[in-house]
């Protein structure tokens, strides 16, 4: 059965749209409200935690946010320093956005 126009269904690449639109625009919202979003999944300020805990997900699981935000190429890890114990410390860049 092919889904008409205008439905619920959603392609690959629709998607991946979504998921994307999703990724870039909480991480803007989340730093005009003064969050830094972080690359790490322990950190409480980890990127999809942070979308579903604000209720920015559009319904999308933390697992689809943290693959797709690997994976589209839209961020990246950035050294910030080091931690007390000399391991370095990252943060979360948006490529070709605004930070």
């Amino acid at each position: 059965m092919i889904d008409p126009p205008g439905s619920i269904a959603f392609t690959a690449s629709a998607k991946s749209e979504q998921l994307v639109r999703v990724l870039s625009n909480g991480f803007t919202r989340l730093k005009q409200m003064g969050i830094d979003p972080t690359p790490g999944r322990t950190s409480p300020d980890y990127l999809p935690k942070k979308i579903i805990e604000h209720s920015f997900s559009e319904g999308l699981t933390k697992k689809e946010l943290e693959q797709a935000m690997w994976t589209s190429g839209c961020f990246k890890k950035a050294p910030d320093g080091q931690y007390g114990n000399r391991g370095k410390s990252y943060i979360l860049v948006m490529i070709g956005g605004s930070e």
